[in-house]
Formats: C-alpha cells, sequence, structure tokens
C-alpha cells in the first residue's frame, strides 16, 4: 500500500531479558465519550487495543464533550495522545497547516495544542500566505504535505460523509454546504417551511456554551453565533468568497482592500451599522482575541474614506486573507463592546458569555440559557431575512439523546451527523430526508510533543502504523469515509497532494519501525525506551 512495508520479524531480536532502557510510561489516550462521538469513542478503543498489543500500557480517557474540550487545552496537558476531528475552514492551509502547526499558536488558549516546533514549516507557512499566484502557491503547499508526513506530528485519519437528517414534511429545499452540511448558515437563512409553521428547532452534539463573537472555538457555538453577527464576505454554498454586508470588495493591489460598506444596516437594537463599529470590530478582536489575531496578522491598519467606505492595509501580500479575516471577523456594534470588559462580569472580552447578544445579523436573541436552550427570531430588517420566523436551539445531553428527541418530534433537524449504524432506520421514515455531504475538517490522532516518546518524529512514524485506519473506515464507518494520508480533506483536490508516502495500518510493520528506532520488550512485553 505504501512505501513503509515491513513483515514485523526485525522485531523478534528487540525481545530482552533485561533492557538498557526505562520502561515507557503509561500513555493516556484522550477521547470524547461515547454518547457524544460513538465512532470516535469505538476507533479510540481499537487504536488502545493496538497500543497494547505493542507493549504500552495504555489508560483510555473518554470524556464529555465539555470536560473533552477543557482537557485539551489544559495545562498541565493531561493526555499523550488525542483521538480528534477539528480543522474545519476552506482555506486549510490556515484551518489546518497554520493553526496546529505553527509554532506562534503554541501557549495559552492557542490552536497548536500539540506543541508541535519545526521553523521549515513556520518559514513555508509564511511563504504560502503571501504567494498570490495559485499554481506557485499550491507547489508550497504540497511541500509543507511532504514535511509533515516525514516528521509525522499527527496522524491523518479519514474524512467524513455527514448525513444528517430533517423534517421533510414541515421544511423543503434545505441548503447543503461542504462541511456543515444542513447546518450551514445559508440553511439557516434559506429552508423553506413547507406550512404556516415557521419554527425551527435544531441542536447538534454540542453544548452551547457563549454567544461571544470573539470566540468561534466550538462548533455549537459558532453555528448561532453566525447567524446574529454579519461579516463583510461569507463563503457561498459553491465555496466562493463573496461580499455580504459589505457592497463591494476590491484588491486594489497585492496590500490594499478597499471595502464599501452596505447602507441601510441597523444593529439589533436599532442602533445603525457604521464603518467605525467596522473598523473598530477588526482592531478590538486583534487586540482581545489570540483565535482572531491570528487571522489578522498582516493587517497594518484600517482607514476610513467616507460613510461607507474603508480601506485595508496589509503588511504584506496575503491570498488567504479573504477568507480568513473578511469572511470570518464579525462586525461588532461599539457602543456595546467599547465597555467590555469593564462594564461586564468578566475578567477579558474573550470571558464574557455574551447572552443577550446584538449584532446585525438575520437572526436575533430572544432568549438565551445556555445550559438549556437558545431562542432567536428572524430579524426582519435584514437585508436578506430569513424564510423561517424562529430557530430554537436545544441543549441536548448527548448524540443518543438527540436522536431520540428528533424521532419523538421534540426536534425538526439535526446539524451533526448521525452514527452510521442509525443511517438505515432515518432513511426507512417517510417524514425525514437526509442530507449528505463530505467534510472538510480531519479525523486524526494527535502526539503531544512535549511528552516522551511523542517528542521524536520516528516513533511518531512508527505508530502511524498502528492506527487501524482501513478498519475504522470499513468497519465503523461502513464506507462513508475516506482514508487520507495529508492533514487535509481530500476534497481539495489541486492542494491535496496525492502523490505523499503512504502507511500500512500494520502492527507488525509498527514492531519493526520501533524495533529500528531502538526500542526493547521485556520478557513480560512492556516496551522500553531506546538505550541512553
Amino acid at each position: 500500500m505504501g512505501d513503509d512495508d515491513g513483515d514485523g520479524n526485525g522485531a523478534d531480536d528487540a525481545v530482552v531479558e533485561d533492557p538498557d532502557g526505562d520502561p515507557v510510561e503509561e500513555i493516556t489516550l484522550l477521547s470524547l465519550a461515547q454518547g457524544d462521538a460513538p465512532a470516535r469513542y469505538e476507533y479510540g478503543q481499537m487504536i488502545q487495543d493496538n497500543l497494547e498489543e505493542l507493549g504500552f500500557e495504555v489508560e483510555y480517557d473518554p470524556k464529555p464533550i465539555n470536560q473533552y474540550v477543557e482537557s485539551r487545552q489544559e495545562d498541565p496537558f493531561p493526555w499523550d495522545m488525542m483521538v480528534r476531528r477539528a480543522g474545519d475552514g476552506y482555506e486549510p492551509a490556515e484551518a489546518i497547516f497554520r493553526r496546529f502547526f505553527h509554532s506562534s499558536n503554541i501557549g495559552d488558549g492557542g490552536s497548536n495544542m500539540y506543541g508541535y516546533e519545526n521553523s521549515e514549516v513556520d518559514d513555508l507557512l509564511a511563504q504560502q500566505r503571501g504567494e498570490m499566484d495559485p499554481d506557485a502557491r499550491t507547489e508550497i503547499i504540497h511541500d509543507l504535505q511532504e514535511i509533515l508526513r516525514e516528521d509525522m506530528p499527527i496522524v491523518p485519519l479519514l474524512i467524513q460523509e455527514r448525513a444528517m437528517p430533517f423534517n421533510s414534511d414541515k421544511f423543503q429545499n434545505p441548503t447543503v454546504m461542504l462541511e456543515d452540511g444542513i447546518g450551514c448558515f445559508w440553511n439557516f437563512l434559506n429552508m423553506e417551511p413547507t406550512g404556516d409553521d415557521a419554527h425551527l428547532r435544531t441542536s447538534m452534539a454540542e453544548d452551547l456554551t457563549t454567544l461571544n463573537p470573539l470566540m468561534l472555538v466550538n462548533r455549537g457555538d459558532r453555528e448561532m453565533i453566525r447567524l446574529i453577527y454579519d461579516r463583510l464576505m461569507r463563503v457561498t454554498p459553491d465555496i466562493e468568497v463573496e461580499p455580504w454586508a459589505a457592497e463591494s470588495v476590491e484588491a486594489v493591489d497585492d496590500t490594499t482592500i478597499e471595502i464599501t460598506l452596505r447602507e441601510g444596516m441597523t444593529f439589533h437594537d436599532g442602533e445603525p451599522v457604521t464603518v467605525d463599529d467596522v473598523k473598530f470590530s477588526y482592531e478590538y478582536a486583534e487586540e482581545e482575541s489570540p483565535e482572531m489575531a491570528s487571522r489578522l496578522e498582516v493587517l497594518d491598519s484600517i482607514d476610513v474614506e467616507s460613510d461607507t467606505e474603508l480601506v485595508f492595509h496589509l503588511e504584506q501580500p496575503s491570498a488567504p486573507f479573504f477568507e480568513n479575516a473578511l469572511a470570518r471577523i464579525l462586525i461588532l456594534p461599539e457602543h456595546i463592546w467599547e465597555n467590555v470588559p469593564e462594564d461586564v462580569d468578566a475578567e477579558s472580552a474573550i470571558d464574557w458569555d455574551n447572552p443577550d447578544a446584538i449584532g446585525s445579523g438575520p437572526f436575533q436573541v430572544v432568549s438565551t440559557d445556555l445550559g438549556e436552550e437558545l431562542q432567536l427570531s428572524a430579524f426582519e430588517d435584514h437585508f436578506n431575512p430569513p424564510n423561517v420566523d424562529r430557530v430554537t436551539r436545544a441543549v441536548i445531553a448527548d448524540m443518543r439523546a438527540g436522536i431520540r428527541a428528533y424521532e419523538d418530534g421534540a426536534l425538526d433537524m439535526l446539524s451533526w451527523e448521525l452514527p452510521f449504524d442509525d443511517i438505515s432506520r432515518f432513511e426507512q421514515r417517510d417524514d425525514t430526508n437526509l442530507s449528505r455531504n463530505l467534510m472538510t475538517s480531519i479525523h486524526h490522532i494527535g502526539f503531544n510533543h512535549r511528552n516522551t516518546p511523542f517528542d521524536d518524529a520516528e516513533t511518531r512514524n512508527a505508530l502511524a502504523h498502528a492506527i487501524p485506519q482501513e478498519d475504522i473506515v470499513d468497519a465503523i464507518y461502513g464506507g462513508t469515509a475516506q482514508e487520507i494520508h495529508n492533514p487535509m480533506s481530500s476534497g481539495f483536490d489541486t492542494w491535496y497532494w496525492n502523490d505523499v508516502p503512504q502507511y500500512d495500518s500494520n502492527v507488525s510493520v509498527a514492531r519493526e519501525k520501533l524495533a529500528e528506532a531502538g526500542y526493547e520488550w521485556d520478557t513480560d512485553g512492556r516496551i522500553h525506551q531506546p538505550p541512553e
């Protein structure tokens, strides 16, 4: 299958009565609880079994989603390996490569929670950002994939085809989008009621923790926040970046972008949306939000030219700036946020839950109970008002509870993929259609590079063979997933480098590679570190 084939026999000589190296310390493998992500929970168990077959002691640590999210970034990091799906976005060099692997994102709240550092990767990430020629940029991104394959900071695993149900008796003509499916922004706008009941009741297998527009970290929060707040641009269902709150966006040259704001917009409290609000939003996000600041590193300054015109000046050319910043940063009402956190009960701007969120988007907040539900209503003064009158976002315990709520008629839509075992049952329902779409976020196994032996590339490459990739795709996902060997969705046809050397899912090969790296096993089968 790949260039790393082996028969595993070379490990036989590595079994010794008294190994020179210390036993490898117990591995903590972090994953999601079964109720939150049944498939990930199950294949985490498969990985645990393979690691234990290799002689590792493994503590499998599946957690409910809120605890899982906290544990991922808790310092000191209480895990060695992590089962994870992440990296959604339409600029994968930014959404995955830069977020996961750039050294600047290591640290408190940083998205490089793996602690991976490689100056060559940092340099290539900077080059691809500034390369405005698409073909030349693609070559750099292929070079990045080659280095990441050699270094194996994470083990890319698969991308899913997501199946999401909606009540076809009550709603019709859904808009489906790569990654988000019927949970995309456009579906909440465009889905049409079949009758007089225009109340859309939805949920997903993630809690609603905040309405803070500076904290677009959790998928469950993002899905609602993007309905409440506008952006200058948006990514369309065809994966094109087009003006939204901006009437027009024009790149005058590689570092100058002229923006004309749409006239007549108002916030939900009736105050007008102005160019000053836009300028404030970008400068405030850069100052107060580490997540947003990473998207604005190339922004030099913003000039207000008139009541509707702004000019963005970049420090250097940036190919991803349109999708990564103009289509991501949300427009805040300055008259509210200029006094945050001073006038609210929070230590910093990103700590405020913002329960009565006021934006200018197509939906406005009616009531908020972050632990129970969120009620939104259509903002009729919006330039693109939605077809539904109300949205209720219920908070459910886990995916199984969501499925029960849908089958009991309490929900009209689930914007989270059904477990494979449930799909056939939903296909047989007369009142339900299934939306199917490929994802951009990737399933992968992350290593904690701060801990021995995961700070060693040779060890990480060996362990890649212990991940039962084919079995996971076939047995757990029933073929509704695709193997990947790069940290990127293969749905990005041009950027995904098909020539990357693949790796076999073979525990015997993993054992031989570990032996080649100097690992030994005692007569009880316990693996020991290479001698110093």
